[in-house]
């Protein structure tokens, strides 16, 4: 268990580290809302856009989906890193942005292992059960935007703005399956910091004051998920006449949650500014207008809904669709009583291929390659025009070959996409790196024949 202590800790610091330190992103859609909803999809979906409706696999989690955790076989650790490049155009003007940060850390295991059966001598049962902790990124705010105008009033006016931060969940999930039917369900906890800041000066009047506005909040609140999933296997007559699976599935998945709440703690303060003068303390002056800290509100998280259906053949190929909807329009923020958010969409269709899953003689037969595209909705509105969000992704899988003949995986996944809007688009370049590290020896019954070691005396 020590493993998890070391794994939780280190993405927790990470999460406070990243919400201090200056944003690495540059994107002023991140302003509005909680910032942009970050995917949660894990690296084994990544490159079919994510197909987490329906998305099941031994060797590799989806935490979306609590019901697909039935099908785990092994303990499995996960985490992923990716790479941004972003280039936002408005008005002609374009402007380039490097990010990236640690994704995700999951942990998941089964709850049975299958090498005790075997050695029980048991016969297999139809029952299956699965756990997962992670900590996840939710949402992400980073911005720096500085625009200058010239004003025939007051001459030349400069405007900063800046914006840092994000939530984070952390979560807790189980799925029990029996046959072909699963479900499951995750509690989590969702925490982080937003700060937003605006800076005014006159540039043409000297002496004049600077207008600081300075809004932050700590969000804290519970999240809950519920999902099912079903698995349809065909059937073919076997060797000695009796009906056996043909490798050949259909599944079908859905999960969901309804709207949540939860509060934040509020810092805001407005200043005037003034460094062509010295106070009597021998700093500049000041004058604070609005000096609030630590004010109690109460917010609401929007409802999600998630249904696929899927195509598998074992080892061999995947392919499937999936519909997301996420009722933003309920959102609501006392910090920020006056913003609107509205429903928000995705439809996905990806596709998975191994060439041969089993090859000893080339390594790239074994790779998992993946192919995805996807279109929607994004929660968030400017000025009065909903943001368009479409891309594809293009991923492999790679498998590792480990100590003990692990089954694990490196996942390389490229995507393309776009937040499209009339006034101010951003298309980017991101590529992921998740790694899937499986352990079939937790619950593993060590054990002495004593019976047997006796005839050999």
């Amino acid at each position: 268990m020590r493993y998890l202590f070391i794994i939780i800790a280190s993405l927790l610091s990470n999460c406070i580290l990243a919400q201090e330190a200056p944003p690495k992103d540059n994107s002023p859609l991140t302003f509005i809302g909680l910032g942009e909803v970050l995917e949660q999809n894990l690296s084994g979906s990544s490159g079919m856009s994510g197909l987490s409706a329906t998305y099941r696999d031994a060797y590799h989690l989806n935490i979306l989906n609590p019901a697909s955790l039935s099908s785990m076989r092994s303990t499995s650790y996960e985490f992923g890193l990716f790479g941004r490049k972003s280039t936002i155009t408005s008005g002609g003007n374009t402007n380039s942005a490097n990010s990236g940060n640690l994704q995700y850390l999951v942990l998941g295991f089964s709850l049975k292992n299958q090498v005790n059966e075997l050695l029980d001598k048991r016969e297999k049962s139809d029952w299956q059960y699965g756990m997962q902790l992670s900590v996840t990124p939710y949402t992400q705010v980073g911005y720096n935007v500085t625009n200058t105008v010239r004003n025939p009033s007051v001459g030349i006016v400069t405007s900063t703005h800046k914006g840092r931060g994000g939530a984070y969940q952390f979560q807790w999930g189980t799925g029990v399956g029996y046959k072909g039917f699963s479900a499951g369900a995750t509690l989590g906890y969702m925490f982080g910091s937003i700060s937003n800041t605006y800076a005014s000066a006159l540039e043409s009047t000297s002496n004049a004051y600077q207008s600081n506005f300075y809004n932050a909040y700590d969000l804290r609140g519970l999240v809950y998920n519920g999902g099912v999933q079903y698995d349809y296997a065909f059937m073919k007559k076997g060797e000695k006449g009796k009906m056996e699976q043909n490798g050949k599935h259909i599944i079908f998945g859905a999960y969901g949650n309804p709207s949540t709440s939860f509060r934040n703690y509020t810092t805001s303060n407005v200043t005037h500014v003034n460094t062509g003068y010295i106070g009597p303390n021998g700093g500049f002056v000041i004058d604070t207008f609005v000096n609030i800290v630590g004010k109690k509100n109460l917010g609401t998280m929007p409802g999600n809904f998630s249904v696929g259906v899927m195509y598998e053949q074992t080892d061999k190929l995947r392919i499937g669709v999936n519909y997301s909807t996420s009722k933003w329009s309920n959102y609501k923020n006392d910090a920020r009583p006056n913003e609107k958010l509205a429903d928000s969409n995705k439809f996905s269709i990806g596709a998975e291929y191994t060439p041969n899953a089993n090859s000893f003689t080339s390594f790239f037969k074994r790779v998992r390659y993946q192919a995805g595209f996807y279109t929607g909705k994004d929660p968030r509105v400017f000025k009065g025009e909903q943001i368009g969000h479409t891309g594809f992704t293009l991923g492999m899988g790679m498998p590792l070959k480990l100590p003990r003949n692990q089954i694990s995986f490196m996942q390389v996944t490229f995507e393309k996409g776009t937040f499209k809007h009339s006034y101010l688009k951003t298309d980017y370049y991101q590529l992921n790196f998740g790694f899937t590290l499986n352990d079939n020896g937790w619950f593993y019954k060590r054990r002495f024949d004593y019976k047997n070691r006796a005839k050999d005396f």
